[in-house]
């Protein structure tokens, strides 16, 4: 028999207790006030040998439940995740498993949830976009159902929103780029912030006037043009190949090859 000799309030939802046996041996422990509750532990209660075989193997589940419950109120946590996290605290599955059971019957554990909450601060805030936000919810173990109701939340509507918010920001950053190196770096730009393929391709094709005219690109391709073949100057390349590496330097800013084969003409009849 184990007779609980003292019991104090260790912190907030934590108690320090002390049981003492029969042969006089004490043994201390710490643990929840839910553990405390349920067994009605006061200075004096008895529990028997099977009783408090019993209250050892709660005790070591209301270890790692704690843990994991404060891991889960200072970050949210999926299914899948609060799994591996109490996997990797005890090498018994069993333990595992009933603390896991024990967050879930309290609320503590639910994808639904989850997605709709990291679904509406990620798109929301972030301005992430469904696809990004969709394939994150899958490497967390969420249930595709659950992901799908979740970003089912991004209308074509809001989607727009966001695009134009997006493309507004980065905008400024593309002045100066040929009009094709700027829309390519603005397709690059929404497709890494999680939107799909398609969508910023008709996004941005609907917004080429916000980009560098045809009579800029000849201006920036033309000062381009004069840099690079400074550039080269003194190097022994063949006709050919300088001409060839010319191209693909200016090619590689995002100018177009009719706009290059143009300035590189009328730089040729400039010289001659």
């Amino acid at each position: 028999m184990r007779t609980v000799k003292s019991l104090r309030q260790a912190s907030e939802g934590y108690y320090q207790i002390v049981f003492v046996g029969d042969d006089g041996v004490t043994a201390p422990f710490r643990l929840s006030e839910d553990l405390v509750v349920e067994y009605r532990l006061l200075v004096g209660k008895s529990l028997e040998e099977p009783m408090f075989k019993r209250f050892l193997a709660d005790l070591a589940i209301d270890g790692i439940y704690g843990q994991a419950l404060r891991l889960i109120i200072k970050t949210p946590k999926t299914a899948a995740e609060i799994r591996t996290f109490l996997h990797a605290k005890t090498e018994d599955p069993d333990i595992a498993a009933k603390a896991f059971t024990k967050l879930a019957a309290r609320g503590f554990i639910d994808d639904r949830a989850y997605a709709l909450t990291y679904f509406d601060y990620h798109f929301g805030i972030r301005r992430e976009g469904p696809v990004k936000i969709a394939f994150d919810l899958d490497h967390k173990g969420v249930n595709r159902e659950d992901i799908r109701e979740a970003v089912g939340g991004a209308t074509a509507a809001l989607v727009e929103q966001n695009l134009e918010w997006l493309f507004a920001k980065k905008l400024p950053a593309l002045t100066g780029k040929p009009k094709n190196g700027g829309l390519r770096a603005m397709k690059i730009h929404l497709y890494q912030k999680g939107y799909a393929p398609d969508a910023v391709s008709a996004f941005c094709a609907a917004r080429e006037d916000r980009f560098a005219t045809a009579t800029e690109d000849t201006a920036l391709a033309t000062a381009d043009l004069a840099r690079i073949v400074r550039r080269f100057a003194g190097r022994t390349y063949g006709d050919y190949e300088r001409k060839t590496k010319i191209i693909q330097a200016l090619m590689n800013k995002g100018y177009r090859y009719e706009t290059i084969k143009r300035v590189m003409e009328r730089s040729q009849d400039n010289e001659s």
